[in-house]
């Protein structure tokens, strides 16, 4: 497959009151054409920043992108962008469903209204053929009576029909690219059962790439086709699905999954919490970011960073655990993997 986005070296910071932090930091992995990418981790990892800098939506009043960063969209640094290139790729190539679907929607706007507007400002179109657009669009994403609906306000969808109509607002411009960050927030299990089969069948049929946000591993088991596992503003571990499920590299990764609920799981078992809490924002770390809450911490990695290791079929890690000289008697995930070059 061909890779459509390309991100190298991102690193984002903020300013508050105390200083810069850096929220991303030197964040590197590729979206391939048709695939599914999750991107998944605890919440303030850096998932929604990592995601937002693909729109240009960090704020230049208090976040910055470090220069050496790329975001690469078909070859062509996103970053690099004019202001006109800018309107043509946001919402036309690449469009976003976003966490809070009624925050997102305008209250005082139809909705029908709000679908047509995205495509009036990207296409040469009537307001009437954009209406009729819109309702086809609603009819797509499963909203019954479109006709109906897209003369109503959003405070009289249910959630579940708000984040369908956001799904038709993003998909309307048939976008190459779309990122749904935390697309199944606040919405009951039948519900967020439904919105995933819909995106995957949207992926299908337009060949979209598909950039997933999430803090649950097991909403995107059916759907996502590569998962990149973050912590602390880094990606520790990233791989095909069934590697990161079944052919676990990073402790975090399987602290993780042993916190995912399982139908087939012994009876009465508990779920097993991560111990501790994710670094500050502000903090500075030398060693690797995951030390202070795995249970199989050496000193070294209190020290020093990590490198990256590369196993089978595109999977790596970020863990001494991989190093020949580790102590991995009481491991229970495997281990073992090829330095990469170091730059």
């Amino acid at each position: 497959m061909n890779k459509l986005v390309e991100i190298k070296n991102l690193e984002i910071s903020f300013q508050d009151f105390h200083g810069a932090f850096k929220a991303v930091r030197d964040v590197s992995f590729d979206i391939y054409e048709g695939e599914a990418l999750a991107l998944v981790g605890e919440s303030g990892c850096g998932k929604s920043v990592t995601a937002k800098s693909l729109l240009g939506l960090i704020p230049e009043k208090d976040g910055s992108i470090a220069e050496k960063s790329e975001i690469l969209y078909q070859g062509e640094n996103i970053l690099t962008y004019s202001k006109k290139r800018w309107k043509e790729y946001c919402g036309q190539e690449c469009g976003m469903i976003f966490q809070d679907a009624m925050a997102a929607l305008n209250p005082t706007v139809k909705i029908g209204d709000q679908i047509a507007e995205n495509l009036r400002v990207h296409q040469k179109i009537s307001r009437k053929a954009a209406k009729e657009q819109a309702i086809a669009a609603l009819r797509m994403a499963g909203i019954p009576q479109p006709e109906i609906r897209a003369e109503q306000y959003p405070h009289e969808f249910s959630g579940g029909m708000r984040q369908r109509s956001m799904i038709a607002m993003a998909m309307i411009c048939q976008p190459r690219l779309l990122i749904a960050d935390e697309p199944t927030t606040a919405l009951d299990v039948t519900i967020q059962a439904q919105i995933m089969e819909l995106m995957k069948s949207l992926k299908e049929k337009n060949r979209m790439s598909l950039l997933l946000i999430t803090h649950d591993l097991g909403v995107v088991a059916g759907i996502a086709d590569r998962m990149a596992v973050m912590y602390a503003g880094q990606i520790v571990e990233i791989g095909n699905s069934r590697d990161i499920y079944y052919r676990t590299r990073h402790p975090y990764t399987y602290s993780l999954l042993k916190a995912v609920p399982s139908l087939n799981g012994s009876h009465g078992r508990r779920l097993e919490a991560i111990d501790g809490m994710p670094p500050e924002a502000g903090d500075i770390l030398k060693g690797c970011p995951f030390a202070a809450r795995c249970r199989y911490c050496m000193q070294i990695c209190i020290e020093e960073c990590p490198p990256k290791y590369e196993f089978e079929d595109g999977h790596f890690a970020t863990c001494w655990l991989h190093d020949p000289d580790a102590d991995i008697s009481d491991c229970k995930f495997q281990t073992g993997g090829n330095l990469c070059n170091q730059e």
